[in-house]
């Protein structure tokens, strides 16, 4: 039998808040959308579009008991340089004032760089939603048609910015790139070239 638990998934602000136009990560967004559908309570936080206040944090984790908390950190080559900072503070908080919650840590950053984040349980460096899956005995995701449409009704209810702007996103149809720049950075991060189909499209 599956537990289920309470958990946090936070992306943290960056140096600019965003602009409505560019959307939520989508990677945050299909493992809160996968976990909820398993029967996982999912509290949502995307601190690019919402004010942090380290009190009203502090008081969630506590009344809403959360046992897990997935933070994402972007990569540093989108002006995200804040994101590691205050991701960072945000997992050491966590760590100090909740031990018991267990702190993963995922994105473009780790990837990159091939760091483990201070004070995170875990890092997911490669292949973010099956590593994540994985902590939880979820099946993993074989194709990138398994993974479900997103459920914006979630981010709406939570995210007061995404009752309004929450169908303003990117269409993502494809990760990874086949080609090897030697200037480009990204091969780094897009290790394997997957597509949806035209159906799912």
């Amino acid at each position: 039998m599956t537990t289920i638990n309470n958990i946090l998934l936070l992306y943290p602000r960056s140096n600019e808040q965003k602009d409505f136009r560019f959307g939520f990560s989508y990677n945050w967004a299909h493992i809160a959308t996968i976990l909820h559908n398993v029967g996982h309570c999912v509290i949502l936080h995307d601190y690019s579009v919402e004010d942090f206040s380290e009190e009203s944090f502090l008081n969630e984790i506590a009344n809403k008991k959360i046992d897990i908390a997935i933070i994402e950190f972007d990569t540093c080559s989108l002006r995200r340089s804040e994101n590691y900072i205050h991701g960072h503070e945000i997992i050491k908080l966590l760590s100090t004032q909740f031990p018991q919650c267990k702190i993963i840590a995922y994105g473009d950053y780790c990837s990159i760089t091939g760091k483990n984040i201070p004070f995170a349980s875990h890092t997911i460096k490669q292949d973010y939603i099956n590593g994540i899956l994985l902590h939880f005995a979820c099946e993993p995701v074989c194709s990138f048609d398994e993974l479900p449409f997103i459920n914006r009704k979630l981010l709406q209810e939570q995210i007061p910015f995404y009752k309004h702007n929450a169908y303003a996103t990117m269409i993502y149809t494809t990760l990874g790139c086949e080609n090897s720049c030697a200037f480009c950075h990204r091969h780094a991060f897009r290790q394997e070239y997957i597509v949806h189909c035209d159906n799912y499209v």
